[in-house]
């Protein structure tokens, strides 16, 4: 069960004020806090987490997201995580107590995740929520850089999902004889 007084109690405090779920393992990574919040309260969060005196040595790790759709794989349902389709996640680091949250948010929308850019309060949040917004379709707002980084500018299609397709009629792989990459026409056998 989560001890509330584990991490700085100014944070503890703030975390009871809002509806959230927590998860620790102390056996496999010791000081590592894993919550759930909902959309509309990780941007505050974040804020008070850079701006607090005790709480503002943190940097931001990673941030990616995962696809719920076909699977009721998220351990708790209750009336935030009960629609859930695509969620996204923060993992943040702080120096101070040497510990590890991270932050786990979604909304119930079927085709696309919208979330509040926090690229302002970290600055390496750019290029990450860049490519978590083209890999799982996840639309942030309030974002300086749209760009993409990863696929081309003609394609639609978020590779990470679920419903992407698996197989296809080209293979693409780089020729170290040509110096190039090359693509080859898929052979499709027939039992």
């Amino acid at each position: 069960m989560y001890n509330k007084y584990n991490n700085l109690v100014i944070f503890s405090f703030f975390l009871e004020k809002m509806p959230s779920i927590f998860w620790t393992n102390k056996t496999l990574m010791p000081k590592h806090t894993i919550t759930y919040v909902p959309n509309k309260w990780v941007y505050l969060m974040m804020q008070i987490m850079k701006t607090e005196l005790t709480l503002s040595f943190n940097f931001l790790i990673e941030n990616s997201g995962v696809d719920l759709s076909n699977s009721n794989q998220f351990p708790i349902k209750n009336q935030y995580t009960k629609f859930l389709k695509i969620i996204s996640f923060y993992t943040i680091y702080f120096y101070f107590t040497k510990s590890k949250i991270t932050i786990f948010t979604g909304n119930s929308n079927t085709n696309s995740t919208s979330l509040k850019s926090i690229d302002y309060i970290y600055n390496n949040a750019n290029w990450l929520e860049r490519e978590t917004s083209e890999m799982y379709n996840i639309y942030y707002t309030n974002k300086v850089d749209v760009r993409r980084i990863l696929l081309d500018y003609s394609k639609l299609e978020n590779p990470l999902l679920k419903k992407f397709p698996c197989e296809g009629y080209n293979d693409l792989f780089y020729n170290i004889f040509e110096n190039q990459v090359t693509i080859k026409q898929s052979e499709t056998v027939e039992l």
